[in-house]
């Protein structure tokens, strides 16, 4: 039985997520490897729009906390903050890096100061962004002292995946 979606093969072997597309090139080699009927066009050219207009947006220290969680969460982030006992944590983590899943990738940060919290979830977010750019070719992780570091095993995985799946 043939299938009627040539889409479906591609799709699995790279699936479609906004932090594939990074650039104009990115857009339009996803766009040709799709047919014009394909309702996945439609879908890749919504998310291009939110990832430009994501871009377009910069962390800034007048951002409320939801704003600087929303900024995340619309370059690929997942946030969770929890209070406990009179401290309060904000974590963001991802599931992929660079385009290819990987284990959870957290980095968090805590304070017992009320006033210190909008600080910290924006120096997080800050850390966040920077730790995406300086580390493209590697997997980071958080050290128990806060530090962050890279990933021996994982960046091994990472780039094992990595040339497996073609990027």
């Amino acid at each position: 039985m043939k299938r009627k979606n040539r889409d479906i093969k591609w799709r699995r072997r790279r699936p479609i997520h906004p932090t594939y597309i990074t650039t104009q090139e990115d857009y339009e080699t996803l766009i040709t490897h799709m047919s014009k009927e394909s309702p996945q066009r439609t879908s890749v050219r919504e998310k291009f729009t939110q990832f430009m207009e994501a871009k377009k947006k910069n962390l800034n220290p007048s951002m409320g906390i939801m704003e600087i969680r929303e900024l995340m969460k619309e370059r690929g982030w997942i946030s969770e903050d929890k209070m406990i006992d009179a401290n309060y944590t904000i974590i963001f983590r991802r599931e992929d890096w660079h385009g290819i899943q990987v284990p959870n990738i957290c980095f968090l940060t805590c304070t017992s100061d009320r006033k210190e919290i909008h600080s910290i979830v924006y120096e997080l977010a800050r850390t966040c962004l920077n730790i995406w750019e300086e580390f493209e070719d590697s997997v980071p992780y958080q050290k128990e002292d806060g530090t962050i570091e890279e990933s021996l095993p994982l960046t091994k995985w990472y780039t094992l995946k990595k040339k497996q799946s073609g990027f």
